[in-house]
Parts: structure tokens; C-alpha cells; sequence
């Protein structure tokens, strides 16, 4: 996973919030922030 893919995510996560399916929003959050965690770790 690269950064310039994890920053489209990123974006992709706010334009969701945004959405009133809020459980959805909160799954994907979830996936990013373990995307974030993998390139960190």
C-alpha cells in the first residue's frame, strides 16, 4: 500500500462522512486506519 493510495482513501473517508449511512462510514474508517497501521508498523 502506498502513501499517495492511503491519502485517496483518506479523502474517500470524508467525502463518506459526509453520508448519512454513518455505519458504513465507520466500517471504512476502520479499514483505512488498518491500512495506516500496516504501513506504519
Amino acid at each position: 500500500m502506498n502513501p499517495k493510495q492511503t491519502l485517496k482513501n483518506m479523502a474517500n473517508t470524508i467525502k463518506m462522512a459526509k453520508k448519512p449511512d454513518k455505519d458504513e462510514y465507520q466500517q471504512h474508517l476502520r479499514l483505512v486506519l488498518l491500512g495506516i497501521g500496516g504501513v506504519g508498523a
